[in-house]
């Protein structure tokens, strides 16, 4: 992403001190009184002195003007040069707080697969899923699911992916698909294109996806589908499984997931901000970025996010951040849980038509979130 534009300020020029021209003028005319009462005793030709005193004048004369015109001038610049800055920031922003609808949102995981399952889980009414004991570790893992190895798995969860894509919108992203972006691994991406040739022979996808790359990629994907035309679409899709590890502190997880992205549809998707702390800027900057990005004037009232290494610096954005806590329904997942919280701030966005907010961990930044908004908002 392309960081806001920061211009330093412009040099002013000091303004001319009329006390002090006024002093130095009054000094000349000292002078030039007490030249003329000496002028007798000193034989000097009358007329030279005071064409020299008139030349004296006209210099000073000359030198406050050019003075006073260097100021004006310089003023004009500063005035200039602001202007232009706070042009170039506007057009940071206007290009900033572009969004991509979410039109269709397809979510596979441990704790459900259709849209009734994550309702229930978004009104806290669903069972739990529980972490099963693997040779290596717990995991939570989709019940359907019974490979053994992650690539396997992968595939499979690819293969659901569609299948409940295809069940649930008919998925069909329409003649004009402009890209896709794949988060998982070029195998997984094979069984998710094959599968949907199988339901849906029309659909023409391409041999290589884009790489998914969080908050970036996503950034990339709606500056496209802004650029393209009214009925561009871009299809967001992926799968990962995580092994099973002693050394992790949550189950390990898995998940699928496919998003239709256009410029209609039922929710925004923003840009999303991201916080880094090499910078030595306060992550309640990056959370105000993130709520002048979607154009709303307050805090959202609902956040989903996974536990994060430091949740006291968290708290310092003011977002809530204990009712959607998604660590006992997914476990560990990497980075697809960035898409997992923002599948489901989408859906409590669509049900609440109310801002969700949303935070993730990212591949590129310590720290990623954002903010859906409903679709029907006036900006």
């Amino acid at each position: 992403m392309t960081p806001l534009p920061d211009f330093p300020p412009y040099a002013q020029a000091g303004k001319p001190l009329g006390k002090r021209w006024l002093s130095a003028g009054g000094v000349y005319l000292s002078l030039v009184a007490i030249g003329a009462v000496l002028l007798p005793e000193a034989n000097i030709n009358a007329g030279l002195f005071f064409a020299v005193v008139l030349i004296g004048a006209m210099a000073g004369l000359l030198c406050f003007v050019l003075r006073l015109l260097y100021y004006q001038l310089a003023c004009h610049n500063a005035q200039t040069y602001q202007r232009h800055a706070n042009q170039l920031i506007q057009q940071w922003w206007e290009q900033h707080r572009q969004w991509a609808a979410l039109s269709e949102a397809v979510l596979i995981g441990a704790a459900g697969t259709t849209s009734s399952h994550w309702r229930r889980l978004l009104k806290h009414a669903h069972a739990m899923p529980t972490a099963r004991i693997e040779s290596a570790g717990k995991a939570i893992r989709l019940l359907r699911s019974f490979s053994l190895t992650r690539e396997e798995r992968e595939c499979q969860l690819a293969r659901t992916a569609a299948i409940q894509w295809h069940e649930q919108y008919g998925a069909d992203p329409g003649a004009d698909l402009l890209c896709c972006y794949w988060l998982g691994s070029e195998q997984s991406w094979i069984s998710f294109s094959e599968q949907l040739q199988k339901l849906s022979p029309k659909i023409v996808l391409p041999g290589q996806p884009e790489k998914w790359n969080g908050v970036s990629g996503l950034n990339e994907a709606i500056s496209r589908l802004n650029s393209a035309g009214d009925d561009a679409a871009i299809l967001y899709a992926g799968s990962q499984s995580m092994p099973a590890s002693a050394s992790l502190t949550l189950p390990a997880g898995e998940a699928a997931f496919v998003w239709l992205l256009k410029k209609n549809g039922k929710v925004k998707l923003y840009r999303g901000e991201y916080h880094q702390p090499e910078l030595k800027e306060d992550i309640a900057t990056a959370a105000s970025r993130a709520i002048k990005q979607a154009r709303s004037d307050h805090i959202p009232e609902d956040c989903f996010l996974f536990s994060q290494a430091d949740m006291t610096v968290l708290e310092k954005t003011g977002w809530p951040l204990n009712q959607y806590i998604q660590d006992g329904n997914w476990g560990y997942t990497g980075e697809i849980e960035q898409v997992i919280v923002q599948t489901l701030a989408a859906l409590r966005c669509e049900i609440t038509e109310q801002p969700v907010g949303w935070i993730a961990g990212d591949p590129q930044y310590p720290l990623a979130l954002g903010i859906v908004k409903p679709y029907g908002t006036r900006k």
